[in-house]
């Protein structure tokens, strides 16, 4: 049990804390090049993907930046083989100042705009997993686009402490 709470602790205190940044605006896709992790489809790019240690049988989230194509788009959802669902969800701020999260069911992507999957933001839920995701490790999803489609991610595993520094100030 210690455990267990112990992931809940990991996975979701860089959320709790993100809250506590100050908002930044995501850079325009033009001065923000596609990772080499990245993927990319004809309208839209896929870059710095990365998801957080987490527990078997708990709740991982996977954060990426999707910088807009040509025309717009919406990402629809995601599926992971690993995870009993996967939810898009945003954060938000209550009017008394405390934070939550909420399911959505879908989230524009302008043409030509970067939008960022971040701690504290948009993300995704990866719930119900299968097997723990462990630091090292790569994983592959899924997202579903309403114009791209289908589009697989690679996405690589951190333990908090060597999280993305793109993403540390997020």
């Amino acid at each position: 049990m210690n455990h267990f709470l112990l992931y809940l602790l990991l996975f979701f205190a860089p959320i709790v804390l993100a809250g506590c940044q100050p908002e930044q605006e995501p850079a325009p896709a033009e001065s923000a090049p596609p990772s080499s992790a990245g993927t990319a489809s004809s309208e839209l790019t896929l870059a710095d993907p990365f998801s957080p240690i987490a527990p078997e049988g708990g709740t991982g989230g996977l954060f990426v930046q999707i910088h807009g194509g040509a025309s717009p788009d919406t990402l629809l959802g995601a599926q992971f083989d690993g995870a009993r669902r996967v939810e898009l969800h945003e954060t938000y701020a209550t009017d008394d100042g405390l934070r939550g999260m909420r399911q959505i069911n879908g989230l524009p992507i302008p043409a030509g705009e970067t939008v960022a999957l971040r701690p504290g933001s948009f993300h995704l839920m990866l719930m119900g997993l299968q097997a723990p995701l462990t630091a090292g490790d790569t994983i592959t999803v899924t997202l579903d686009f309403a114009q791209a489609g289908v589009v697989p991610l690679r996405v690589p595993v951190y333990a908090p402490e060597d999280l993305p520094t793109a993403h540390a100030n997020h």
